[in-house]
């Protein structure tokens, strides 16, 4: 709605708070010339019989009071608001004068539709800033008093009763405080939903268009023409205040965004700068004489392959990161080291992953240009600087979910090529790979857990067949009993005792027979769960224990050798490596967890037992609580916002922290005759969950 007749400040104001002609008054009492900055207020006093007493006017630090004789008074703000205060009692509240007015005791005008409270909460607001009085005559509105008119018939009439029209925050409410079908809400800008009415009951009425409720001011002297006409240009004042409460929220948000832009980018420049820096250190320490000889921590007894040492570099954003120390097996006579690191979320930013959006980033913090290794068995980009031929920097893509970026150093002593030779290798995937040693432990558990159940199994089965047996045999010495008893039942003297007798029989029988009759069911069911463990533990060999490996699942490891090699080298290493991971042996990546659960989904499985929600968690994660309820090791796999994996024991339980949202399930257990299952769950943020898995028969 366009501001129709409304256009200077002074206007506006006078036109919502002064009401030269407002509701019907035939000779309101006008204000003086107050002027574009000044806010007057019309009052009456019980002196004057109702009629208009004065009218008070706020003008930047002075108020002023004009009574209807023509005597003016003229205060301070701080002497007006030391003697002005606002009294309650059963009629209402009173607005009290300062003591050297004649007439203390006044309240607004009513065609104002302001409460005593809000005349002097806004001479204060004015007083302390000119203008401010505007900002409350939007929120706080004006507020008349109407009388509704009988409306329908029936069931669904509605009387006479009193209530409000009140307009504020560019909305106009009407209330009834009997009815609230009557209770309405309408903008401002469809103010024309109240219109004038005129019938037979109510010649001079306004009804709201959509119900046809009709209403007239409760001083029958005012017209509703007259308050129809009000009614808009308080709204044309509302919608002023709408738009200066929209624009200031503009300029809020607007500056919101600007100081988030910045904070960003701050964060990014540092999270480029952190990783700049870091990738230079690993570089420097590559070049090292004893390559990365300054980040060398202690030896990683259960790293994969027993060649792994802890690193004291991390790359920002790493998973992972571990110093490999390259096995002979790799086709080096000469020592070669790795650091490697894989990475799960982009950067600098997570939106980043990917092997070219990585190398994009080594691009930038090496100044070298990156080419892809077309003669790798895997996607990835290799970076080196001619002038430096003994590292070189692999950024490659692992699975579909992790990038690896491995820094590859040899220790070139000599000059001579005759007989030495290196092997290149980017040893990123090694970090997702399993130990061999951990491996054989993993084995060896697992054997022990199907002895331990065949065996826990074997003895449920005998116990369960010598309760069997056992009620069977009460049974029959019941059944004896009762054929002994019941045919001496109806005998004189001894027939009363034969009698019971005859019933405790019976009733021991039927007991110790239902007994038997419930535990058959439960000695078939054990029988085949110890079948099915005993042809299970038959396939499972026992593990040989590999090389170099302890049977507690730890590696024997070696300090490598410093010594130098028996030749020299006289050209760079370029005329007698090949720069390819051809011929690297890679232990096998696991499939992604989106493959795997794909794979169950298409094929023959059960349903998931459905995770409960279990209490709040903070900080909007999302925790599940798993349970392996089963007798065998648990596989579970979540494919959703993040992808993850865990594998669990008989009878183990572990946390997992998720992502709120949609996440495709699915698991297995380690027995061939065991469907595995699957199943589609949603989770909230900020809750905990919890789900137990068991066998069903």
């Amino acid at each position: 709605m366009s501001l129709r007749a409304i256009h200077k400040k002074s206007t506006i104001l006078n036109a919502l708070l002064c009401v030269n002609a407002a509701f019907g008054q035939s000779s309101p009492v006008s204000p003086p010339d107050i002027g574009g900055a000044q806010v007057a207020f019309k009052l009456k006093s019980s002196q004057t019989a109702g009629k208009p007493a004065g009218v008070l006017t706020v003008d930047g630090s002075s108020v002023s009071y004009a009574e209807a004789n023509g005597k003016t008074s003229k205060f301070m703000c701080a002497d007006f608001l030391a003697g002005a205060s606002v009294r309650k009692d059963k009629t209402g509240s009173i607005l009290v004068m300062p003591a050297s007015l004649h007439a203390r005791e006044m309240w607004p005008d009513g065609s104002m539709g302001i409460s005593p409270e809000g005349v002097l909460g806004r001479i204060k607001a004015e007083c302390a800033k000119p203008g401010a009085s505007a900002d409350l005559a939007f929120s706080d509105g004006v507020t008349y008093q109407i009388a509704w008119m009988e409306h329908g018939q029936g069931r669904g009439r509605l009387k006479r009763s009193d209530g409000t029209l009140s307009v504020s925050r560019f909305n106009i409410r009407l209330s009834d405080r009997t009815y609230s079908a009557r209770n309405l809400n309408y903008s401002c800008s469809n103010v024309d939903s109240v219109k004038q009415r005129t019938t037979r009951d109510c010649k001079d009425c306004l009804a709201t268009s959509a119900d046809g409720y009709a209403f007239r001011s409760a001083d029958k002297a005012v017209s509703s023409g007259t308050i129809l006409q009000h009614l808009r240009d308080v709204c044309d004042f509302q919608e002023a205040g709408h738009n200066k409460e929209l624009e200031a929220e503009a300029r809020r948000e607007a500056i919101r965004k600007e100081e988030e832009a910045r904070r960003q980018a701050a964060e990014l420049a540092r999270r480029v700068t952190e990783f700049r820096d870091a990738v230079r250190s690993a570089v420097r320490s590559a070049e090292e004489s004893d390559p990365f000889s300054s980040i060398r921590s202690g030896l990683d007894p259960i790293g994969p392959g027993g060649f792994y040492w802890q690193a004291t570099l991390k790359l920002p954003g790493a998973e992972k990161c571990a110093l490999l120390n390259a096995p002979t097996s790799m086709g080096s006579n000469v020592p070669v080291w790795a650091f490697a690191s894989i990475f799960t979320s982009g950067w600098p930013s997570p939106s980043d992953l990917g092997e070219e959006m990585m190398a994009k980033s080594v691009e930038a913090a090496l100044g070298l240009p990156g080419r892809a290794d077309e003669g790798a068995k895997t996607k990835q980009l290799v970076f080196a600087d001619p002038a430096k031929p003994t590292w070189r920097l692999y950024v490659s893509r692992t699975d579909v979910n992790t990038v690896g970026i491995s820094i590859v150093a040899a220790r070139l002593d000599a000059v001579r090529p005759a007989a030495t030779t290196m092997q290149w290798f980017a040893p990123a995937m090694m970090l997702v790979s399993p130990s061999p040693c951990q491996e054989y432990t993993k084995g060896e558990d697992d054997r022990a857990r199907r002895v331990e159940q065949v065996k826990t199994l074997s003895s449920q089965l005998s116990n369960l067949i010598s309760q069997y047996q056992n009620a069977v045999a009460q049974a029959n010495q019941a059944a004896q009993q009762a054929n002994i008893s019941c045919p001496l039942a109806s005998n004189k003297g001894l027939g009363v005792i034969n009698a019971m007798g005859c019933i405790a029989a019976q009733t021991n029988y039927q007991t110790n027979l239902a007994q038997a009759q419930s535990l058959a069911p439960q000695i078939t069911q054990t029988q085949s769960q110890l079948t099915s463990a005993q042809t299970t533990l038959i396939t499972v060999a026992p593990s040989v224990l590999p090389a170099g490996c302890r049977t507690d699942g730890t590696a024997i490891v070696a300090v490598p050798s410093s010594v130098k090699p028996t030749t020299s080298v006289s050209s760079p290493v370029y005329t007698t490596a090949r720069a390819s991971t051809a011929a690297v042996s890679i232990v096998p990546v696991e499939p992604p967890v989106h493959d795997v659960v794909e794979k169950i989904r298409s094929g023959d499985h059960g349903p998931m037992p459905v995770a409960q929600r279990s209490g709040r968690v903070g900080s909007g994660r999302t925790t599940m609580t798993i349970r392996n309820s089963t007798a065998y090791e648990l596989s579970v796999f979540f494919d959703g916002p993040v992808s993850t994996k865990v594998t669990l024991p008989p009878g183990a339980s572990q946390d997992l922290d998720l992502a709120p949202g949609l996440f495709h399930v699915a698991g297995r257990v380690s027995a061939s005759d065991v469907l595995p299952f699957y199943g589609e769950e949603t989770y909230e943020a900020s809750a905990r969950y919890s789900v137990s898995f068991y066998i069903g028969r």
